[in-house]
């Protein structure tokens, strides 16, 4: 399917890349969700949360997986553990 002016998507539109391994990196653990963010240079940022409460972001410029912040879920209560 495409729009009148632009053509049709081929396979060559498309790629694969690996954003984080465990064998890699050990403490990638269950990844649950992802979001989406493109910055200026048109470099896709991907942010996912683990199954754990670790909030994590790849960083697409540098191609680097860094922690943002961690959740830990005790009784009813959802903590924030600061990140140094």
């Amino acid at each position: 399917m495409s729009y009148a002016g632009c053509p049709a998507l081929t396979d060559a539109d498309f790629g694969v890349d690996t954003l984080a391994i465990n064998a890699k990196n050990s403490t990638l653990e269950e990844p649950l969700k992802m979001a989406f963010d493109m910055d200026g240079q048109g470099n896709v940022d991907v942010y996912f949360v683990q199954r754990k409460g670790l909030v994590r972001k790849y960083v697409a410029a540098t191609k680097a997986v860094v922690d943002l912040e961690q959740y830990l879920l005790t009784g009813p209560f959802l903590r924030v553990i600061a990140m140094a």
